[in-house]
């Protein structure tokens, strides 16, 4: 387990950096993600799309992000979800289980959460895509939570994890990370 969470933090940390690469790249101005991701309003993510699919080298940006994000979210969510896993079987094997069955419990949901939060990210992908090749949005139902709920699943999962083996090094002489 150890080995395929490295690889693919790895890969997830390789095209984290060719996607902000290509943006310097460009030299593109104010290009944040994050105001796709998580805009304020509908009306908002509109003008967004709206100004962005006006202008091709800006599009080509953010249709090029995208796909390199649905390669990026490939990586990243299954290292998170082995991270998980992994940590799960170190505390196992070196705690008392029925004292600490919640944070067994935690890790195992929160690995297999991270397959939620994949779907999601994908979804959010397709929308905007959808969106960028229609030139406006209609409708930004579910958007904003869906979004932060991959966040927040993402995140909390990479935290209890990384919380476990920092845990486990403190309460053993040799620590097996």
């Amino acid at each position: 387990m150890k080995l395929l969470f490295w690889i693919l933090f790895t890969g997830a940390l390789i095209m984290a950096g060719f996607m902000r690469y290509e943006v310097k790249r460009l030299d593109i101005k104010h290009f944040n993600t994050m105001d796709f991701e998580y805009p304020a309003d509908r009306e908002e993510l509109n003008e967004l799309v709206r100004v962005w699919s006006l202008d091709p080298p800006k599009e080509k940006l953010l249709t090029d992000q995208l796909g390199m994000d649905y390669i990026f979210m490939s990586f990243l969510y299954p290292a998170i979800l082995v991270l998980c896993f992994w940590a799960r079987r170190q505390f196992n094997a070196r705690m008392n289980l029925k004292k600490y069955k919640k944070i067994s419990w935690l890790l195992m949901f929160f690995g297999g959460a991270q397959l939620v939060a994949w779907g999601f990210d994908f979804c959010e992908n397709a929308r905007l895509e959808t969106w960028l090749s229609q030139g406006g949005v209609e409708s930004i139902f579910l958007f904003k939570e869906m979004v932060l709920l991959k966040f927040v699943i993402g995140i909390m999962g990479f935290l209890l994890a990384a919380g476990v083996f920092i845990f486990l090094s403190l309460h053993s002489r040799e620590p097996k990370i």
